[in-house]
């Protein structure tokens, strides 16, 4: 149940609705079109690193730590990208969607994947504990 409600949460959190629409973002932001389409590919690069920095971090600090880490951070980059857009001070909403596609790959992007096969019994049922993570894991992206 713990790995179901993890990767429940996991797409809840927003992360699907930022890199679809992160073109449209961008360019309510008044960036061009191509500066909006360049600014996506800064997207993938920053998931990229930021999730071998949760790889590399969660040895350390634990998946629990990161997890708060991430929400933290997410809860926080969005919400400035809130205040932003409703006070159009649009000059900070591209570091704010950096910021939480970065907390975001440290957080829950690496909690789910990591969390799903272990928080389940090892006798029970483990092609149905794959299929889950598996199915909820790629979706992400």
């Amino acid at each position: 149940m713990l790995a179901i409600l993890i990767a429940f949460f996991n797409q809840m959190s927003g992360i699907n609705a930022i890199l679809y629409f992160a073109p449209r973002i961008f360019e309510l932001t008044g960036l061009g079109d191509k500066a909006a389409l360049l600014q996506s590919i800064g997207i993938g690069a920053t998931n990229l690193v930021f999730t071998f920095v949760g790889l590399w971090l969660i040895d350390g600090l634990g998946r629990r730590t990161l997890l708060y880490i991430g929400s933290f951070g997410y809860t926080a980059s969005l919400g400035m990208a809130s205040w932003a857009f409703f006070t159009e001070h649009f000059r900070i909403v591209p570091v704010c969607i950096f910021a939480f596609i970065a907390a975001y790959a440290i957080g829950w992007g690496r909690r789910s994947g990591c969390s799903s096969p272990r928080s389940s019994p090892t006798g029970i049922a483990r092609p149905v504990r794959r299929s889950v993570a598996a199915r909820f894991g790629s979706s992400r992206r």
